[in-house]
């Protein structure tokens, strides 16, 4: 148990590593290494195990290229290179920021490891994670130059499946404990991810992800009923500024037509 919580804890400091070494992609996957047999257990969480395996295995040689700092290099040459195009501009300034937030979100990641918060782990890498994929959406539609192209290569290649990885073996742990045999590659609500054979039984939560017995601190409704609040972002700001608590949402069934920002630093939980 102690070895795979490792294994998925470096992972995800080796995926932050502010090594600024070039991009360079290495065929690691046709020559997958052996005699890792913790690695090989691990990366049974990943959707390309082989590569999973290889990059883990020659992190010095890979991993420490797959960072997020080194993403926002890129992105900052994209944008040192936008004058005169609006559009890239606009998407590499994004890019900085949601990149920004995904370091913030890893670095929550890894805290909640070291003190065995696993289901916080799972949340902050799955921000995290969609943080990336943002920023590569974006770059997907301003993709007319090698630069952009080689930093959305980058992302594909080496940070979103390194960040995936990191997630997947977090899944697993949480729902499998260090049971590995029931380790498998991250699945989709079309998959059978919510499935109720797919939770532990000594897991708290019921199928669709909430935790049974929640308890709203405030509640949301539109219509006329009896709430604390008649919108999302009100309920937000309402929540405490810096808090070791989650704060509960309830929002109940109606159409919010509003945009909600949520602090980088707010733990709630809407439900």
């Amino acid at each position: 148990m102690v070895a795979l919580l490792s294994i998925a804890l470096l992972s995800l400091l080796l995926v932050f590593n502010p090594s600024s070494a070039s991009y360079q992609p290495e065929p690691y996957a046709n020559n997958p290494p052996s005699g890792h047999d913790n690695i090989h257990m691990a990366c049974k969480a990943s959707r390309d195990p082989p590569t999973c395996q290889a990059s883990i295995s020659h992190c010095n040689h890979v991993l420490p290229n797959a960072t997020v700092l080194q993403g926002r290099r890129f992105v900052r040459d994209i944008l040192e290179a936008s004058a005169g195009n609006q559009n890239l501009s606009n998407v590499a300034k994004v890019c900085t920021e949601v990149l920004y937030y995904s370091k913030y979100r890893t670095n929550m990641t890894a805290s909640a490891l070291s003190r065995g918060k696993i289901k916080d782990a799972r949340a902050w890498m799955s921000a995290a994670l969609g943080y990336q994929y943002a920023c590569w959406g974006g770059l997907k539609h301003v993709n007319d130059s090698s630069l952009v192209g080689q930093t959305m290569a980058f992302m594909h290649s080496y940070l979103i499946p390194s960040s995936s990885n990191a997630l997947g073996m977090i899944m697993n742990y949480d729902v499998f404990g260090d049971n590995t045999g029931l380790w498998s590659p991250p699945k989709t609500e079309r998959d059978g991810f919510w499935d109720s054979r797919s939770i532990s039984s000594h897991s708290n939560r019921a199928v669709g992800g909430v935790p049974s017995g929640l308890k709203a601190n405030v509640t949301v409704c539109k219509g006329g009923h009896v709430c604390d609040y008649e919108s999302v972002q009100q309920a937000v700001n309402a929540a405490p500024d810096k808090s070791d608590k989650r704060f509960v949402i309830w929002i109940k069934s109606g159409v919010y037509e509003e945009t909600v920002r949520v602090p980088l630093g707010r733990r709630m939980w809407c439900s």
